[in-house]
């Protein structure tokens, strides 16, 4: 049994942050560092036999929790838009700094 949160925003959002990355306009820097990924990891999972549920709102986190505590293993797929990655990212980093 378990939950694993599978965060989807395409991908690349890594070098969003990185110092180079930030020097180029953001459609250059898209176009070198992006690479999207060409496989649904959604579908992916759901092949090889895992139970993959879409959230769509932090509200069904505590359900999938409760399944899990009854044995299930759950893959919780939560898409996000790069710009919402990286705007929760930040508000991470602040909670980090404020607690460090």
């Amino acid at each position: 049994r378990g939950l694993i949160l599978l965060l989807d925003n395409a991908g690349g959002v890594i070098f969003d942050r990185v110092a180079p990355a930030r020097l180029l306009e953001r459609d250059v820097q898209r176009e070198l560092f992006v690479t999207p990924p060409r496989i649904n990891p959604a579908h992916l999972l759901r092949a090889a036999g895992v139970e993959v549920v879409e959230l769509r709102e932090a509200g069904e986190l505590p359900g999938l929790l409760d399944a899990v505590r009854r044995g299930r293993f759950v893959v919780a797929w939560l898409r996000r838009s790069r710009e919402a990655t990286n705007d929760d990212l930040d508000r991470l980093y602040r909670v980090a700094d404020r607690a460090g």
